[in-house]
């Protein structure tokens, strides 16, 4: 989640292109943008709350599918 993180923080405190975040981050450029993706799915706002933690923010960029069940016929 650091990463994630810092990502952000280039975005959004430094607004970096998403080319100087990924090689700044050595993380792919399409990485950069789904984690930007997630960030506006989940109407995250920045600066992230102080008080969430990885976990939470884990959870609320990728949140659990649905299960689906496909019963016996």
């Amino acid at each position: 989640m650091r990463k994630i993180r810092e990502v952000f923080r280039q975005k959004f405190d430094c607004d970096l292109s998403n080319r100087k975040i990924d090689q700044s981050c050595q993380i792919g450029r399409s990485t950069v943008g789904e984690y930007l993706f997630r960030f506006k799915q989940a109407s995250l706002g920045w600066p992230l709350p102080e008080d969430m933690d990885d976990v939470e923010l884990e959870q609320l960029l990728y949140p659990l599918a649905p299960a689906s069940f496909e019963g016996y016929c």
